[in-house]
């Protein structure tokens, strides 16, 4: 729920400004300045309020000014800005929520101690030990000093001549960085915007990659506002012409992408795979023999025979093969795990979700060496700092906890981390073009889910006073900033592709609609379209894009199936048969399309065609009893009643449910065994209720009439039901 004050109004204002209804906006506008009571805000409102009547006087009086559209612009422009100060001022002085709790008590602060960037910076600088306490503070100080106060134009200059200065510690640019990144989910604000291009032009390592990730969610985020803010615009325009910029931002798109799919990855490893892991654990270490295998001699070379050991569990092993490629991809599989190791002090303080790992953090070190003497912290650290596959804020919950392991796991733990180290920097030598991609690559996943795991885990993303972009509909495609800088269609082709396969439905659909069609990749395309739309249960859609999809050759008998299916689940039985028919004529063998085919029959009460399609199935799977049921319902139907009661009484030999007790009831009604279908009809009321099985013989009286049952007869056989079960 939301903590924010008066959401409905600011929505509003939102919703005319994106309409472009500017006279609604500032009637929403007013009542935000009103409740705000600063006389500065409503002097600015006033301001913006006249300039724009005497615009519209102008307009009206056909007074013809050049300059009126960029006059317009520049008075939305304004309108955007005091809203964002009025309805942050309104928050920071009436929510309860935690972010403005804090916000409040750092304006106390800045206001006691006439702070300001430079004066924050130089406290941090002054500090020579970049591990002391005093030094760390004044970080965090600098983080929540973003959070709370305007980005000014002071600070951003100060910024500018100093951001490739060496004072500060490239993982404590990192953290700025990633302050900026959180405000502006909170609240836009140009400054912050463009101070995020400042350090994405500092060409630093780590600090321009999550720069970029920061302007890209910004652009993404405030889309519609930016078109408003014309020097935005131009540092948008120098970003595309970096050469470097399309590859990077594409990067960034497919891991956010990716992030879509950590719950159901999350989901899975506690709900299938783990359970699965616990049961196996202890064959697994005897098999292994894992008390051996931690010695101290212990090498690269280690490597059991995994199928051997998972031989009594192909399935699991499957499974963990599929999670190993999805990390090695570059999926968040380590959510669930360490979504719980998040409680420790360390991450009371905000600036740390977004500290980079580094060897040398005190911290860290202390938290190893904590209890476990003689484990070499300094190793773990270093080799933990280089590994590629766990995200910053994890690798921190990890030395936090991994004091509390028994000596073998810390060794056991130690000893893959480092095997995984030495691959990667083998891995790293051979092409330097791909270690640069691969880096970068690494980089953008470990801070996406750092960003994940703070807007998920963390109290201002739990009241959601900033913006989860991760629950957002991911249509970047849409956004100017894609439109600029992302050239091929080939990214929104992948894009689609992954939602597809990752059962994304709806965004599958909103991708692929938006990809180029070309006489290569027409059909391909519009068969996924209409397959999503199938699973989504919108039949129509699917039909319309399946017929699209047979203007372009390919794959008739697939097509046909699903048209057929479609028109099954539209009760459009004939529609659906000749589809089938089709499907049939090209895989006449083809199981599945049999069923079908009889199954429309079924509907359209053509019994005995049905029956021959039974039959066939049957001489396949003698013992299938969903080819059973539907036989024998066609045969009793048709009049067959000793073929009929030779499946109803397959099926009673295995587990009958209720309907195969009534029906074999219906069967012996009609070889005029009337006690024996009694005993039938009364079996079904012990599972059901008396009423629900007098309504379906009643329905079925036709039937049984038909097969010369008297209706005298049924009326008895429902009264003698009524009597005994009552």
């Amino acid at each position: 729920m939301s903590t924010l004050i008066f959401p409905d109004i600011a929505q509003d204002f939102r919703t005319h400004i994106q309409q472009s209804e500017l006279a609604k906006a500032l009637h929403s506008l007013r009542k935000l300045v009103a409740a705000c009571e600063r006389g500065d805000l409503a002097d600015t409102y006033d301001e913006i309020f006249t300039t724009y009547t005497y615009l519209l006087q102008y307009t009206l009086g056909g007074v013809n000014d050049p300059k009126r559209d960029n006059i317009y612009k520049e008075l939305i422009n304004k309108t955007l800005n005091l809203f964002n100060i009025v309805y942050d001022a309104l928050n920071t002085k009436l929510s309860n929520a935690k972010y403005f709790a804090d916000k409040r008590t750092t304006l106390r602060s800045i206001i006691k101690h006439n702070l300001n960037l430079e004066k924050i910076y130089n406290d941090i600088s002054s500090e020579k030990d970049s591990e002391s306490e005093q030094r760390k503070q004044a970080l965090n100080l600098m983080f929540a000093y973003i959070q709370a106060q305007e980005f000014r134009e002071n600070d951003l200059d100060f910024l500018e001549k100093n951001v490739r200065s060496k004072t500060l510690k490239m993982h404590e640019w990192s953290q700025i960085t990633s302050a900026l990144t959180i405000s502006l989910l909170n609240r836009f604000d140009e400054n912050k915007l463009h101070a995020l291009y400042v350090l994405y032009d500092s060409n630093r390592p780590q600090i321009w990659q999550r720069a970029l990730v920061g302007i890209f969610l910004a652009n993404y985020l405030y889309d519609r506002y930016l078109q408003y803010y014309p020097k935005l615009k131009m540092r948008l325009k120098t970003l595309a012409e970096d050469e470097e910029a399309e590859k990077n931002i594409e990067l960034i798109i497919i891991q956010l992408i990716k992030s879509k799919e950590t719950k159901k990855i999350s989901d899975r490893l506690q709900n299938e795979i783990m359970p699965e892991v616990s049961k196996f654990r202890p064959k697994i270490a005897d098999k292994l023999d894992l008390d051996k295998l931690l010695s101290d001699k212990m090498t690269a070379d280690i490597n059991p025979d995994w199928e051997e050991v998972f031989e009594d569990a192909p399935e699991l092993l499957n499974k963990m093969e599929e999670i190993s490629k999805l990390q090695l991809d570059g999926s968040d599989v380590f959510m669930s795990a360490f979504s719980q190791l998040k409680n420790y002090p360390f991450f009371s303080q905000t600036a740390n979700w977004f500290l980079p790992f580094y060897k040398e953090n005190t911290e860290a070190l202390t938290a190893l060496r904590n209890g476990a003497p003689d484990f070499d912290a300094e190793q773990f650290a270093s080799v933990m700092q280089d590994s590629a596959y766990i995200c910053n804020s994890d690798k921190y919950s990890f030395c936090m906890n991994v004091a509390l392991l028994p000596e073998a796991q810390r060794k056991m733990i130690s000893g893959i981390f480092k095997m995984e180290t030495e691959a990667m920097k083998d891995i790293s030598t051979q092409d330097e073009l791909i270690n640069k991609n691969a880096k970068n690559k690494h980089l953008y996943t470990r801070y996406i889910q750092d960003l994940y795991r703070f807007i998920k885990l963390h109290v201002w993303g739990n009241e959601n006073t900033i913006t989860d972009i991760f629950e957002s509909e991911f249509d970047f495609h849409n956004a100017y900033i894609y439109k600029k800088i992302i050239k091929s269609d080939q990214l929104l082709r992948n894009a689609a592709e992954f939602y597809f396969k990752k059962e994304f439905y709806i965004e599958a659909i909103e991708a692929f609609t938006q990809v180029k069609i070309t006489e290569n990749n027409a059909r391909r395309i519009f068969e996924k379209i209409g397959y999503a739309y199938q699973q989504l249960q919108q039949y129509e859609q699917a039909l319309v894009n399946y017929d699209r999809a047979d203007l372009y050759d390919g794959n008739q008998q697939w097509l046909n199936t699903k048209r057929g299916y479609c028109y099954r689940k539209l009760s459009k039985f004939e529609q659906a048969l000749d589809y089938y028919k089709r499907a049939e004529a090209e895989a006449p063998e083809n199981q599945s399309i049999q069923i079908n085919t009889a199954n429309c029959l079924v509907n359209l009460a053509r019994y005995e065609e049905a029956l021959q399609y039974y039959f066939k199935l049957d001489y396949n799977e003698p013992e299938s009893t969903k080819i059973m049921r539907p036989l024998a319902w066609c045969a009793f139907v048709a009049g067959k009643s000793e073929t009929a009661a030779k499946y109803y009484k397959k099926l009673i030999a295995e587990k009958p449910n209720t309907y195969d007790l009534i029906n074999y009831g219906h069967v012996l009604a009609t070889t005029n065994m009337f006690m024996k279908a009694y005993e039938m009809y009364a079996a079904a009321v012990k599972r059901s209720t008396l009423d629900e099985i007098l309504d379906n013989i009643r329905e079925d009286s036709e039937y049984l009439k038909k097969n010369g049952v008297e209706p005298a007869v049924i009326e008895t056989l429902c009264e003698f039901l009524i009597v005994q079960n009552q």
